[in-house]
């Protein structure tokens, strides 16, 4: 959901179970980007299941280090980053940033982990109604305003 959030084409989510986790999220980056934005993304989607459950895989460490370093490397600020370019600060922006886009859409996170328990992976067309499904459903701020918390009819799920 992150990876789509931050404009990228998301074109398949895989769920697999391993421990607590596991899954893989394949996306065409979105055009345009700087270096510095194109590692930053893929920092916030890496760092994403720290919003949610305070943890990530452990090979996601590996992979988070080498994107901070390509950050200082490229010598440039991610769009909207104002800190100083070290590991530590360019680290706990990143977690702090994903834990805010976790929170802005946590009902979807919510509506898609509901979709990939039943159905484990989501590519093509499938994937597509689904994520637009998921985007037109209201959010739960929504929801409330309207007096509707508690009787959601997502309408993502199919019914079989």
């Amino acid at each position: 959901m992150i990876a789509d959030v931050l404009g990228h084409t998301v074109t398949e989510i895989q769920t697999r179970a391993i421990g607590n986790s596991g899954g893989h999220v394949r996306f065409d980056p979105a055009e345009g980007l700087s270096r510095a934005d194109e590692h930053w993304h893929n920092l916030l989607i890496l760092f994403a299941p720290i919003g949610l459950n305070q943890g990530c895989a452990q090979g996601d460490d590996v992979r988070a280090f080498s994107h901070l370093t390509q950050i200082i490397g490229a010598g440039e600020k991610p769009t909207g980053y104002d800190g100083m370019l070290t590991l530590s600060v360019l680290h706990r922006a990143a977690i702090a940033r994903a834990r805010e886009l976790v929170d802005e859409h946590r009902v979807a996170i919510i509506l898609l982990t509901g979709v990939l328990l039943e159905e484990r992976n989501l590519a093509g067309d499938r994937l597509a109604e689904t994520m637009r499904k998921i985007h037109n459903t209201p959010s739960a701020e929504e929801l409330i305003a309207r007096g509707r918390a508690g009787s959601v009819d997502s309408g993502v799920r199919d019914e079989r």
